[in-house]
């Protein structure tokens, strides 16, 4: 890890190639989907304790949301 990117504007599209995910060698696929487990857990720590994110900002319901559906969906498909 060497830092992170800010960039001005989220991107208007992201287009992934499910093939070539679905053949990501296993450790670096768990690694994703534990990734997107532990985003759940730091949004909810953060609102919890009324923190700020990364921004200096408080985070957002839909970021609550979006965490939480993450993790439903990998709950839900993660196994497959």
């Amino acid at each position: 890890f060497s830092g992170y990117e800010f960039y001005p504007k989220n991107p208007d599209t992201v287009i992934v190639d499910s093939e070539i995910v679905a053949q990501a060698p296993v450790r670096l696929f768990a690694s994703g989907m534990s990734d997107g487990l532990a985003t759940l857990i730091e949004v909810e720590s953060t609102l919890r304790r009324q923190g700020q994110n990364m921004f200096h900002g408080k985070p957002t319901l839909a970021s609550l949301a979006i965490a939480q559906k993450c993790e439903e969906v990998i709950f839900e498909y993660g196994y497959s």
